[in-house]
């Protein structure tokens, strides 16, 4: 899932959570 995915998920309210995810997520697949 790309960052886009994300944004759409957790919307623009959880600005900050969506980069822990992000960084979650990189490190999971990675």
């Amino acid at each position: 899932m790309d960052s886009d995915g994300y944004d759409r998920f957790t919307g623009p309210e959880q600005h900050n959570n969506q980069l822990w995810q992000k960084i979650v997520f990189y490190q999971a697949s990675g």
